[in-house]
């Protein structure tokens, strides 16, 4: 939970996890921008975020380069 620099904190350290042990990572939006979410399809309620995150729907890899 939390916005676009909380993403980019959570990203850069999952990162450093080897991709076959890398957890899937959710996004619930409640910052004052959430760009990243609203690129990658997130709903923009939090709450209806958090089902969507919670039920693992449309999981997919993003290019983070």
């Amino acid at each position: 939970m939390g916005g676009d620099g909380t993403a980019h904190e959570v990203i850069n350290g999952l990162m450093q996890i080897p991709e076959k042990k890398r957890p899937i990572f959710g996004v619930v939006p409640i910052g004052s921008g959430n760009d990243f979410a609203h690129a990658i399809g997130v709903p923009k309620k939090s709450d209806r975020a958090l089902v969507h995150a919670l039920k693992g729907e449309n999981i997919s890899a993003i290019d983070i380069a």
